[in-house]
């Protein structure tokens, strides 16, 4: 809003004769603004490549540089591209149009194969990566992430969302053991693989798995889960979700998040539950298709990481992930938020950071002995993250609060 407020009162205001005016005319500013949309043009690739081709953000020297250049690529661009565009009769028929519409079919079928491929995949640095057993495919990490729940469930086709599995009674009928359901979108499934992987380590729980927007809750579309069997058999209800309160989250529908949980909080309460609230996982940068790992990888073999035992570029990474975490004030700014919400309706608060991330030795599991990556994309985990973020949850005691408040020791 402020730089189209901006413009809207420099072209009602800035008349002829005026400071801004006066200001505005001056032939070099006229100029750049001649060029700016060619300039704009060229930025974007120059600087997106830019940083592909580095481990760490380009030097500000390399980013002046890049300015410089987008700015002389603008003039040229300008110059035989757009002035002859604005101010010839150039017609698309015959060999013009001819032309035109090859350029545009071989951009299109570049494009489209690199995304089926994955970034064509099949390139060297991606065969030969420098850590042995190391995978890129993200697509069948992201399968696999499922088949926990696809078992558990009897249902092949099992999503994120309306599964007629989620309607299942999942918990036994072992009286010994207190009864976890765990909510929320994509993030609820991670968290359940982080138990059902490793759950012979916390044997006096069992867990279930409902996906649901907690948005939801206080419209028709939420009342469907407190019929559900595994609700109406659970002790606790643990919430694991991207919360839409944050960030834009299409299947919210604009609804908040927050109102939702409102709603969970009393109806939890007058159905004697336990409810719990987990942070969101922190967010990590994505490079296309590529995971911050994958990136690391790549550049690392590129760079000579050859020479780099599987143990040395394990560290290396695990660090890279821990500074993306530190250096996140939005995630900490949404972990004080949501610790704020749990204090107020009086509800268990789990960091999951507690068993992501390793404070004392500045790493964050990214990736695992054997050369297993943790996360799928930008904050995803996969069947070897959510083994490894198990094994450190019951490490830490990270349930510990939940056993407690439910009578245990």
């Amino acid at each position: 809003m402020i730089p189209v407020s901006g413009t809207a009162l420099i072209l009602t205001w800035a008349q002829g004769g005026t400071l801004a005016a006066r200001i505005l005319s001056f032939r070099p500013f006229v100029g750049l603004g001649l060029i700016s949309y060619s300039v704009y043009l060229w930025h974007q690739p120059l600087f997106a490549f830019a940083r592909h081709a580095s481990i760490d953000e380009p030097p500000l020297s390399l980013r002046l540089l890049l300015a410089v250049a987008s700015v002389v690529c603008g003039i040229f661009s300008w110059r035989f591209v757009e002035q002859p565009f604005r101010t010839q009769a150039l017609g698309l028929g015959g060999t013009r149009l001819g032309l035109a519409a090859t350029v545009t079919l071989l951009f299109a079928g570049f494009s489209l194969a690199a995304i089926t491929s994955s970034g064509f995949s099949n390139r060297p640095q991606f065969s030969r990566p420098v850590v042995p057993g190391y995978t890129f495919d993200n697509k069948s990490l992201a399968d696999s992430a499922r088949d926990l729940l696809r078992a558990v469930s009897e249902d092949q086709d099992y999503a994120v969302f309306n599964n007629a599995g989620d309607r299942k009674l999942w918990f036994s009928a072992n009286p010994a053991t207190r009864k976890v359901l765990i909510i929320g979108n994509s993030h609820s499934m991670d968290l359940y693989n982080v138990f059902a992987i490793n759950k012979e380590l916390f044997p006096q729980l069992e867990f279930a798995r409902y996906g649901i927007q907690i948005s939801s809750f206080g419209y028709p579309d939420g009342e469907p889960m407190f019929s559900a069997p595994n609700y109406r058999t659970a002790d606790v209800i643990m919430i694991s979700t991207r919360w839409s309160g944050f960030r834009f989250e299409a299947r919210s529908r604009g609804r908040s998040d927050f109102k939702g949980l409102e709603v969970l909080v009393d109806r939890t309460e007058n159905d004697g539950k336990l409810l719990v609230i987990t942070s969101e996982t922190p967010q990590f940068p994505q490079f296309g298709n590529l995971t911050l790992a994958d990136h690391l990888v790549l550049k690392l073999g590129a760079d000579g990481g050859n020479r780099r035992t599987p143990n040395e570029v394990a560290t290396f990474v695990n660090r890279r992930y821990f500074e993306s975490v530190v250096a996140d004030a939005r995630g900490r700014k949404t972990k004080e938020l949501l610790r704020d919400v749990a204090a107020r309706f009086r509800l268990i608060f789990l960091d999951k950071e507690d068993f992501l991330r390793d404070e004392p030795a500045c790493t964050c599991l990214g990736i695992v002995p054997g050369g297993g990556k943790t996360y799928r994309d930008y904050g995803r985990f996969t069947l070897d993250g959510a083994r490894a973020f198990g094994q450190r949850a019951a490490e830490i005691g990270w349930l510990d609060p939940v056993t407690v408040a439910l009578g245990g020791e």
